[in-house]
C-alpha cells in the first residue's frame, strides 16, 4: 500500500509517533507548539493519511525486524507461563539450564546489597497478568465477553479473563489499584 506524500511535519509526526505511541510529544518533536500539541496529536491520528502512513510505516518496521503476531503471541506466553522455579535450585538463582526462551520473561537481573551488607542479586520475572492480559487482547478476547457459571452468565474483563486463562488465583496487594469487574446476570438476560 501506498500512501499519498505527507507535508514534513505530517511524516516527521508519523515517524515520531512510530517511537512511543504519544501523540502530544510526537506533535513537539515533529515541530508542532508544545501549547497545542495535544489537539494537534489528537488531530494528526484522526487524518486519514497519517493514519494510513502510520499503519505503512508500523507494517515495514515489523517487516525489517521480522516481526510476527505469531512471535508476540509466543513471546507473551512464555511470560505468561514463566515459573520461578525454572529459575533456581534449592531456592539459589540459577540460569545456566533454563527452559527454551524462559529467559525472555527475565525484565532485569541487579546485584543489591542486603541489611547484612552482603551482595545479593536478585531477578524480577515480567508481569505474569500484564502479559496474560495482552494474550487475551491479541487473542480477541473481548471485555463483554460472557461466559456460562453455575447457571448464571458472568461477563468478564480482561484483567479476569487472563487471570482465569493462567488459571491463577490473585489477589492484590494493597499498593495495586486491580479492580475485577465481573456482572452476574440472571440466566437468560444480556
Amino acid at each position: 500500500m501506498t500512501v499519498d506524500k505527507l507535508d514534513i511535519k505530517r511524516e516527521r509526526f508519523a515517524q515520531e509517533y512510530l517511537t512511543d505511541s504519544n501523540a502530544t510529544q510526537s506533535a513537539i518533536r515533529a515541530g508542532y507548539s508544545a501549547v497545542s500539541a495535544h489537539v494537534q496529536g489528537t488531530r494528526l491520528l484522526k487524518h486519514p493519511r497519517v493514519a494510513a502512513r502510520i499503519t505503512q510505516l508500523r507494517k515495514e518496521l515489523a517487516e525489517s525486524q521480522q516481526v510476527s503476531r505469531e512471535n508476540v503471541i509466543a513471546d507473551l506466553y512464555i511470560i505468561a507461563k514463566a515459573d520461578v522455579l525454572d529459575y533456581t535450585i534449592n531456592g539459589v538463582l540459577d540460569l545456566t539450564n533454563l527452559p527454551d526462551g524462559a529467559s525472555k520473561a527475565i525484565e532485569r537481573i541487579e546485584q543489591v546489597t542486603d541489611a547484612q551488607g552482603r551482595t545479593v542479586t536478585r531477578f524480577v520475572l515480567y508481569s505474569k497478568l500484564k502479559a496474560a492480559e495482552q494474550l487475551a487482547k491479541l487473542l480477541g478476547w473481548n471485555a463483554s465477553d460472557t461466559v456460562e457459571h453455575l447457571h448464571m452468565k458472568v461477563e468478564m474483563d480482561d484483567t479476569e479473563r487472563a487471570r482465569r486463562m493462567l488459571g491463577i488465583l490473585y489477589r492484590p496487594t494493597s499498593s495495586e489499584n486491580v479492580v475485577a469487574d465481573q456482572r452476574v446476570k440472571p440466566n437468560g438476560e444480556g
